[in-house]
């Protein structure tokens, strides 16, 4: 019997959840919101940081949306880096529904904080 390692079941989980959510604010689009790779998180905290160690936290907080949106109908992101201050001109009603969703699906929000608390 060959059964796969730990390490092998692991590297072949598909471990990157997705919610379809609807913007209200944005004339009721569907957009998706994935979870990003240990990659791109890394990446978005890199580009929110200053040389000298200080993040950014709105600019933490953008750069994970621009990391995590994605057009449901043909799987592309929606936005890019040069996008950041656009989405900073956005409705915070709807980066914030965003943010919200984006924060959980990638183990960073309230809920998941308390239940990490926990254990």
């Amino acid at each position: 019997m060959n059964q796969k390692s730990l390490r092998d079941q692991i590297l072949a989980c598909d471990d990157i959840e997705k919610r379809t959510i609807t913007i209200k604010q944005w004339g009721n689009m569907k957009v998706d919101v994935i979870a990003m790779t240990a990659d791109q998180r890394f990446r978005a905290i890199g580009k929110s940081t200053d040389k000298k160690g200080n993040s950014d936290n709105k600019k933490a907080t953008l750069c994970m949306i621009i990391e995590s949106l994605y057009d449901p109908k043909t799987g592309d992101k929606i936005f890019t880096d040069e996008d950041l201050n656009a989405l900073a001109g956005k409705t915070s009603a709807a980066i914030e529904q965003v943010s919200d969703v984006m924060l959980e699906l990638n183990g960073l929000g309230d809920k998941e904080q308390k239940e990490s608390e926990k254990n």
